[in-house]
């Protein structure tokens, strides 16, 4: 069979891809779910929470999802290319993929110090 888009590639493509698609969307839920957990369990401990009567409590957490939301992304620059790096570096080694991820774990392991430097600064 010539190599190609045809059927059985794109079924190939799907079938082996699957399980780290998985893997990378529940550890990033599973992130953010904690991050969340975090902020909001500070937020209910806040004195416009605590002193709100009965009847504005749904208000009040309400407001305090909303004051969590931003601060549950504190950086998220800095947190998401960590996340996204050891997230990649997980996926590469359990489902035996070459990829940077595999290539900046080796670079780390060899004390190339240029090659991490190339890596960190080429994903910016």
């Amino acid at each position: 069979m010539t190599p190609g888009w045809h059927w059985d590639f794109i079924f190939s493509l799907v079938r082996y891809g699957e399980l780290p698609v998985i893997t990378i969307v529940l550890s990033s839920v599973a992130g953010w779910m904690l991050g969340m957990r975090n902020m909001m369990i500070t937020m209910i401990a806040e004195d416009f929470v605590l002193m709100a009567s009965p009847r504005v409590c749904r208000v009040a957490r309400s407001s305090c999802t909303r004051r969590a939301m931003p601060c549950c992304r504190a950086s998220p620059t800095c947190r998401w290319r960590s996340g996204s790096w050891s997230r990649g570096v997980v996926v590469e080694l359990v489902f035996n993929y070459p990829g940077v991820g595999n290539l900046l774990l080796q670079a780390v392991l060899n004390e190339d110090y240029p090659l991490i430097q190339g890596i960190s600064w080429s994903s910016r």
